[in-house]
C-alpha cells in the first residue's frame, strides 16, 4: 500500500489509515504548517497535542533547547541502527553524524540529507528524464554523500552533538513501548528527554516471536546450504580445462 505525502487533501486519508492501524478509538491528525529555530527559543507544537500527554511534552521542551536536540538524537540512530548505517559499517563514520535517506516510488529519485555538529549537506542522485534507479538511497546517495563530506570535515575534530547532554537513552521494545527486558527479540537504543523515559517494562510475551524468528533463520540456513551443495555439485561436473600444452 502507497501512501501519498501528507497534503491538506490527504487529511482524511491519513486518519482513517492511522485510525485503522493504531489501537486507539480515536486519532487526531494535525498538519504543523509553522517552524521552530534551531536554538530552541521557539518550538510549536500543534494544538492537536493535547492531552496529559501533550501537557507532559510541552513542559518538558517549551524553551528548554531539548526539542532540537530529541530530533538530532533520533536523527543521529538512523545513522547507528537504521538505514543510514552503512555510513557507519562501510564508511567508517563513526563521528557524531544524523541524517535520513529518501527513495521515491520505482527507485527514480535517492537522497540523503546528514549533519554533523560542523557541517550540514545533502545529495540528491536521479535522471533528468525520471527512470528507475533500480537501488534504494543506502546504496546510492549515502556512498556520494560520504565521498563529499569526508572531504568538508577535514581539519573539523570528531566531536558529540552539544544538546547530546539533554538526552538519556534507553532500550525499548518496539512492540510495546516498554522497558525491553533481557527476551526482548529486537530491542531499540531511543532517545528521551531527561525524565520522561518511560518506567514500565514490556510485558509482551516474545515466545512466538522467538519462534518465527528461529524458522525463517532455519528456513534460510537451509536454503543456502542448497546454493552451496548445487554450486560443489556443479564444481565436481565440471569438464576438465584444456590442456595448455596439447601433446603432437
Amino acid at each position: 500500500m502507497r501512501i501519498a505525502p501528507l497534503e491538506r487533501g490527504h487529511l482524511d486519508e491519513a486518519t482513517a489509515l492511522l485510525a485503522a492501524a493504531l489501537p486507539y478509538d480515536r486519532v487526531a491528525v494535525v498538519a504543523a504548517e509553522k517552524l521552530f529555530g534551531g536554538n530552541g527559543a521557539r518550538i510549536y507544537l500543534p494544538e492537536g497535542l493535547v492531552g496529559e500527554m501533550g501537557q507532559r511534552i510541552r513542559e518538558k521542551i517549551s524553551g528548554s533547547g531539548a526539542g532540537p536536540a530529541l530530533m538530532t538524537g533520533l536523527l543521529e540512530d538512523v545513522v547507528i541502527f537504521g538505514v543510514a548505517y552503512p555510513l557507519r559499517a562501510d564508511y567508517g563514520f563513526t563521528r557524531g553524524v544524523g541524517g535520513k535517506t529518501g527513495t521515491t516510488n520505482d527507485y527514480k529519485d535517492a537522497w540523503f540529507i546528514g549533519f554533523t555538529p560542523d557541517v550540514v549537506a545533502g545529495v540528491w542522485v536521479g535522471y533528468d528524464t525520471p527512470q528507475s534507479l533500480a537501488r534504494p538511497a543506502a546504496q546510492i546517495a549515502i556512498p556520494v554523500w560520504a565521498g563529499i563530506a569526508r572531504r568538508m570535515l577535514d581539519g573539523f575534530p570528531e566531536r558529540d552533538f552539544d544538546g547530546n547532554g539533554l538526552l538519556e537513552q534507553a532500550w525499548i521494545d518496539p512492540w510495546t513501548g516498554g522497558l525491553a527486558r533481557q527476551d526482548c527479540l529486537s530491542p531499540m537504543r531511543v532517545p528521551f528527554i531527561r525524565g520522561s523515559v518511560p518506567r514500565r517494562m514490556c510485558e509482551r510475551d516474545h515466545a512466538a516471536d522467538w519462534a518465527e524468528y528461529y524458522t525463517r533463520q532455519a528456513i534460510a540456513d537451509s536454503i543456502a546450504h542448497a546454493d552451496e551443495q548445487e554450486n560443489s555439485m556443479d564444481e565436481y561436473f565440471a569438464p576438465p580445462p584444456p590442456d595448455e600444452h596439447p601433446r603432437e
